[in-house]
């Protein structure tokens, strides 16, 4: 009885596969050549003007696994980076490296997250964005507003 309902499985999707190459075939398809000498080549000097290395500062509470994102905004550097799943942080720091702050309040209540979605910084705003609510910070990362996301 197995074999013969496993049997009926196989013929009908060897039956589906040849139809759908079939109708394939049938169709018109159109082919468009181009040649590589009309494609412009853009040289990476033409939208960058300086490149700069600056090494971040290193502590227990700044340790950064995955970037998921890098703003900067009025001289800071806000890196959105994840050590594991579920672990989200936006780290801040200067425009030396020096590591300033982290906004990472983990949990469920008001002002708390678990994961970040993405976040946004404004004039006068951090605002993190989970699955669930919009989280709005001040600039030194002081819970300021939440916003449930229906």
């Amino acid at each position: 009885m197995k074999k013969t309902i496993f049997l009926l499985i196989g013929l009908i999707l060897f039956a589906c596969k040849k139809e759908q190459t079939d109708s394939l075939r049938n169709k018109d398809l159109i082919t468009i050549d181009f040649e590589s000498s009309l494609v412009d080549k853009l040289k990476f000097s033409q939208f960058v003007d300086t490149i700069e290395f600056i090494p971040l500062e290193t502590t227990d509470e700044s340790l950064i696994s995955d970037v998921n994102r890098i703003v900067y905004a009025d001289s800071l550097y806000y890196i959105h980076s994840t050590r594991s799943l579920m672990d989200s942080k936006l780290l801040v720091f200067n425009s030396s490296g020096q590591f300033c702050r982290k906004i990472s309040q983990r949990g469920y209540g008001p002002g708390e997250y678990i994961d970040i979605t993405d976040f946004l910084v404004t004039d006068e705003y951090v605002v993190i964005a989970t699955n669930f609510k919009l989280i709005k910070y001040d600039k030194q990362g002081h819970f300021y507003k939440e916003y449930k996301i229906e």
